[in-house]
């Protein structure tokens, strides 16, 4: 135990951060997943029915079947049918997002968790210590299947 450095007392207690770091998922890969999070849109399509011609502003037009006919007086007249698109602002991403954001820094208060039996099992320090040993064993177990 004591021979091991801090940084692999470090790999052998976190495998999964390790393994992610070794996939392409670093701190940095997250953080800008999440930025493009934070400004996430949703796109909607709709079918008209009709050709039409032109969309509105923020709308574009996907396809139309059918034949549009203008009229010498301008007025336009179309068969067949059309479908439009438009984007909207995604909330519930941003939402998601934005919280997993504050999570990640901290901003929330520590969780709180109960432990009941706690007057019932009293451990020594050499058991502790046995406890943690058994830990880090595991975690480099672990660890080392992840690297086969």
């Amino acid at each position: 135990m004591a021979g091991l450095g801090q940084e692999m007392i470090q790999e052998a207690l976190h495998p999964t951060r390790l393994c992610m770091e070794n996939a392409g998922l670093s701190l940095k890969a997250l953080t800008q997943a999440l930025k493009k999070e934070l400004k996430a849109k949703v796109t909607h399509t709709a079918k008209l029915r009709g050709a039409v011609s032109s969309a509105k502003k923020g709308q574009r037009i996907l396809s139309t079947s059918g034949q549009i006919v203008t009229t010498k007086d301008g007025e336009v007249f179309g068969d067949g049918d059309t479908v439009i698109a438009w984007n909207e602002v995604d909330w519930s991403t941003r939402q998601r997002a934005r919280m997993d954001a504050h999570k990640l820094r901290g901003d929330y208060p520590a969780e709180k968790h109960e432990i009941s039996n706690v007057d019932q099992i009293q451990y020594t320090t050499e058991e502790r210590k046995m406890f943690k040993e058994l830990a880090v064993e595991q975690a480099r177990r672990e660890l080392a299947e992840l690297k086969k």
